[in-house]
């Protein structure tokens, strides 16, 4: 893989000075440009962490609150369940 390195020169001078110029730049460059990358790929390591961490911490909420609202359905029906029951033993007794 060929490496390709875009510098731009202060003056005019060293822009004529060609390869020789970019002797002392080319290994600089690469030293920084990787530093650059390896930083940036590290930024984005602790991003996607941090939104992993977010995504289950909301997920766990939801959860929870999903619960929650079974847990209301279920005494709602619970309730419910009651009422028809004593409706049944009114009506039977009413019967007798």
């Amino acid at each position: 893989m060929e490496r390709m390195l875009a510098v731009v020169f202060d003056s005019k001078a060293k822009a004529y000075e060609g390869s020789d110029a970019l002797d002392g730049l080319e290994e600089n460059s690469v030293i920084a440009y990787e530093q650059e990358v390896a930083t940036l790929e590290a930024d984005i390591a602790r991003m996607k962490a941090k939104h992993a961490a977010s995504r289950a911490e909301r997920k766990g909420r939801l959860q929870a609150r999903v619960d929650s609202l079974h847990e209301k359905l279920r005494h709602a029906l619970d309730r419910a369940k009651a009422e028809r029951d004593a409706i049944k033993r009114e009506d039977a007794a009413k019967v007798q």
